[in-house]
């Protein structure tokens, strides 16, 4: 796993040395694992900005807003409660497939495309 992992930047590191000389949460000479770069790596997750293109972009654009305008518009045409609520699970769920696309399945987590389409 450690393997796929990026490596930590320099700045990261230097930051973080910065944050430790100022709190002092350890003491200095625990702080020597910084000295060796190269077995650092970072945990954070890919934000969408740096991996999404304009496509995909306009692909979860559409998406979004078919979520939101495809329910209003059955509305319409549905007076039943227990059809409406039918309407908004197929809707749901049809979100949830398409998050979960490979078109955009690296810019979000598998949870988050559950918590998507729940919503």
């Amino acid at each position: 796993m450690e393997q796929s992992l990026p490596d930590a930047a320099d700045s990261n590191i230097d930051a973080y040395r910065a944050w430790l000389t100022q709190h002092r949460p350890v003491a200095q000479h625990e702080t020597r694992f910084l000295d060796h770069g190269d077995d650092l790596v970072t945990l954070a997750r890919h934000s969408f900005g740096l991996n999404a293109d304009s496509s995909t972009a306009h692909f979860l654009i559409a998406v979004a807003a078919t979520a939101i305008v495809l329910p209003l518009l059955a509305f319409n045409a549905i007076p039943q409660f227990f059809g409406r609520i039918i309407v908004l699970g197929i809707v749901g769920a049809a979100v949830t497939l398409f998050l979960g696309s490979s078109r955009v399945a690296g810019l979000l987590s598998p949870e988050d495309v559950w918590k998507c389409g729940a919503m």
